[in-house]
């Protein structure tokens, strides 16, 4: 795994959103041309209803205990229009605080996913996202960290969205 150099690997972990979470959550800030693909933490929990329903789960990636990275498992209705696959969850709003950016912590979060999902949601066997076509970056982390282009794409407020996918082994 992909550990930025100055954390070691046990420092970092993806957890559930606690409410202590919520004052460095509420400071997070990204730059403008990240903010047309992705939403602040405080957008994403007021846009998908916080507090959450049971089909979605909030996830913090902590590095030495600080909320560095925020994203929402979603296992709702809409995670049909990304794929087929009751088993799947989508993955909605990641968003890496600027001021950590560049210290691989979104590629971090992504390679700790599959086993936080098979500790937390033992039945899904696939993550699928989407990713806007212009956002290269943002799709790099993602196909990075395994995450693979099956060429099928929806058309999104911000254009075209590529739907990349992340088959989960079920133990």
């Amino acid at each position: 795994m992909n550990i930025p150099s100055n954390h070691k690997p046990e420092r970092l972990r993806l957890t559930v959103l606690e409410p202590e979470h919520l004052p460095v959550l509420s400071r997070f800030s990204l730059p403008e041309h990240q903010r047309r693909f992705t939403s602040l933490p405080d957008e994403a929990m007021k846009k998908l209803g916080y507090p959450f329903t049971e089909d979605k789960l909030p996830v913090v990636l902590l590095a030495a205990d600080k909320p560095v990275a925020f994203f929402v498992l979603d296992r709702g209705e809409r995670i049909a229009r990304y794929t087929p696959n009751p088993n799947a969850v989508l993955l909605r709003a990641l968003s890496v605080d600027h001021k950590e950016q560049g210290r691989g912590y979104g590629q971090a979060a992504m390679r700790l996913l599959p086993e936080f999902i098979r500790s937390r949601l033992p039945e899904v066997n696939e993550v699928a996202l989407a990713v806007n076509a212009r956002n290269e970056h943002a799709r790099h982390v993602y196909v990075r960290a395994g995450f693979r282009d099956r060429g099928y794409r929806v058309m999104g407020v911000q254009g075209i969205q590529h739907i990349l996918h992340l088959d989960l082994e079920i133990r």
